[in-house]
């Protein structure tokens, strides 16, 4: 009777692992890249519904005992997308794809500090060189006209390279400066204008200090508005600033830039000179005289202002 009970035990506990083998069956298969097709380490392969897992090895394989009834795997890891996988009967190759996700913008804001855009209780917008480009100014500041919002340009009519008045939301005061700070790589920018006073004879304007930038060596310009946007610059941002960075050198990179073109420019009118006198003032040559006051100009021989003689005589073709 021992003998008897002993063999059925034997019996069931055999039915028993053979049903549980016939339970489960093993999944096996690779794990690659989509760039290069090699094989990737450390991907995470469950088992969908189930806490049943594994990790691929270095060459990218996995091998995985799941319930008969599973349909699918699933792969994950950092930096790719999660994959839910129908479990096929041979060995499974999976290829999985780059998670790309668009990242929130990165400013650069008082003393050269980055934040995310979003995260910013002022208004701040960037322009990047490529947009500065499209259409190139020779003063730099003209570029940002129509590409930023409350910002106002206003163009001198000395010409290309004459100064331009720059206000963020507007003037902010009736007897001060309403232009916004100039922020050169964290180097405030002493923008005055090299001009000359007007006056009888009128003045000229040989532009600001931002029109000495070149557009060419500028990566980005973030324009941050209101007087909180610059508050670490203290009183001299009131008015907002201009925060400029320029290109640098990349690390294990070698890159060269060429630009080229041209510029043409006419008056729309020239004034009318008379050509009857020369330089000088009071009905007297003065070599030194911006004025044309002098005398006749009939071709009889002056000294100039380097010791020089010359005839005296007019050049009625100057100004064409």
């Amino acid at each position: 009777m021992k003998k008897i009970l002993q063999s059925f035990i034997l019996v069931a506990m055999v039915l028993l692992v053979t049903s549980a083998e016939a339970q489960q069956r093993t999944v096996t298969g690779t794990v690659t890249s989509p760039d290069d097709g090699s094989a990737l380490a450390g991907v995470s392969v469950v088992a969908e519904g189930t806490t049943l897992g594994t990790t691929t090895d270095a060459q990218g394989n996995f091998s995985l005992n799941v319930p008969s009834n599973s349909q699918k795997l699933v792969f994950s890891s950092q930096g790719y997308t999660t994959q839910f996988v129908a479990i096929g009967s041979g060995s499974m190759a999976v290829i999985l794809a780059h998670d790309i996700q668009q990242l929130s913008d990165v400013v650069v804001t008082a003393l050269g500090i980055k934040r995310a855009e979003k995260s910013l209780t002022y208004a701040a917008q960037v322009v990047n060189a490529s947009d500065l480009n499209v259409a190139k100014e020779t003063n730099l500041i003209n570029s940002l006209q129509g590409k930023v919002s409350g910002v106002v340009i206003s163009r001198s009519a000395t010409g290309p390279g004459g100064s331009s008045k720059v206000q963020l939301r507007g003037s902010r005061s009736i007897t001060g400066g309403n232009e916004p700070l100039y922020i050169v790589d964290g180097v405030p920018l002493n923008t005055g204008r090299r001009a000359s006073g007007g006056g009888d004879f009128g003045g000229r304007d040989g532009g600001g200090g931002i029109s000495m930038l070149n557009p060419d060596n500028i990566e980005s310009m973030t324009v941050l508005k209101g007087a909180s946007a610059a508050a670490l610059y203290g009183s001299a941002g009131q008015n907002g600033a201009i925060v400029i960075t320029t290109k640098s050198g990349k690390s294990g990179k070698i890159q060269m830039e060429y630009d080229g073109g041209i510029t043409t420019d006419k008056a729309f009118y020239l004034p009318k000179f008379q050509s009857e006198y020369g330089q000088g003032d009071g009905g007297i040559f003065n070599p030194n005289s911006e004025h044309s006051y002098g005398t006749k100009a009939d071709g009889h021989e002056v000294t100039l202002w380097n010791g020089q003689k010359a005839p005296y005589t007019n050049h009625t073709d100057n100004m064409a």
